[in-house]
């Protein structure tokens, strides 16, 4: 049965032959720029956060645990103090007092038999505000903020998507997702958004996600894939340009690490 996350959707969208050698070939590129490694461990700290785990030890231990999640790159230190420096500030500016957690990265699976494909994916966590209703909670860092990002987090699928596996699996109505942004500015800013749920917009990504689903039966049957054109994305070039222009057992080995996607079982959620 076909597995469909929002990353998946999202990068099927942007190029089906990016979808093909990340998901069909398992290759990920080895090399992670700085402000992803940044980002990734950003994420790490608000983990732990949320489940009252982070402590003075963890800080300090945080250069060995970047080391061992980029074994084969050298900036440990920079990527610890940077991440460490950005997540304090977001403590400092974000009040989370009235927000009562109640889980963090649980992975989320659902399972729509008439398109044969399996929705799964884990937000980053769930508070209740104080008048008892549920929210998602998301922390994301970004080099810029303006309209058009905004839009894409409160109208954009992964919101969607998430807010209908919650419901879904947690046979409650979702209020919205509280978004949390850090702003890597030469000043860092940290900017709080409460964006609400949409039935139209749920409705419009599930007829997104079914027509994505069909499309990738049809290349999986045909074993045809085809790549866009579109190399560019947020002024970046694809990851998997190289690979489209040159597919050779070298160019794998060198610039690519084969990997095994980790199926995360469904869990349930616990409110105590």
């Amino acid at each position: 049965m076909l597995r469909l996350s929002p990353t998946k959707v999202n990068k099927f969208l942007f190029c089906r032959m990016a979808y093909y050698w990340n998901y069909e070939c398992n290759l990920r590129p080895k090399a992670v720029s700085f402000p992803l490694q940044v980002g990734s461990v950003v994420h790490d700290l608000s983990h732990e956060y949320q489940l009252g785990r982070l402590t003075s030890e963890y800080i300090a231990n945080l250069p060995e645990l970047v080391r061992q999640k980029y074994k084969d790159q050298d900036n440990a230190l920079d990527v610890a103090l940077e991440a460490a420096r950005l997540f304090k500030g977001f403590l400092n500016s974000c009040d989370d007092g009235k927000l009562r957690f109640i889980s963090s990265e649980l992975p989320l699976q659902y399972q729509v038999d008439e398109w044969n494909v399996l929705l799964y994916g884990k937000p980053d966590a769930w508070a209740r505000t104080e008048d008892g209703r549920l929210w998602k909670y998301e922390t994301k860092t970004t080099a810029k903020i303006d309209a058009a990002y905004l839009n894409g987090l409160k109208r954009g699928l992964q919101s969607s998507f998430y807010d209908y596996l919650t419901e879904k699996l947690m046979e409650e109505k979702v209020a919205g997702t509280i978004h949390n942004l850090i702003v890597k500015t030469k000043v860092p800013q940290y900017v709080r958004t409460f964006s609400q749920s949409s039935q139209k917009a749920i409705h419009r990504m599930l007829r997104c996600v079914e027509g994505v689903a069909a499309d990738i039966h049809k290349c999986m049957e045909t074993k045809r894939w085809y790549p866009s054109c579109n190399c560019f994305l947020y002024n970046k070039e694809c990851e998997y340009k190289m690979l489209c222009e040159h597919d050779s057992k070298r160019t794998r080995e060198e610039f690519y690490t084969p990997y095994h996607e980790v199926v995360e079982e469904e869990k349930e959620v616990d409110e105590a």
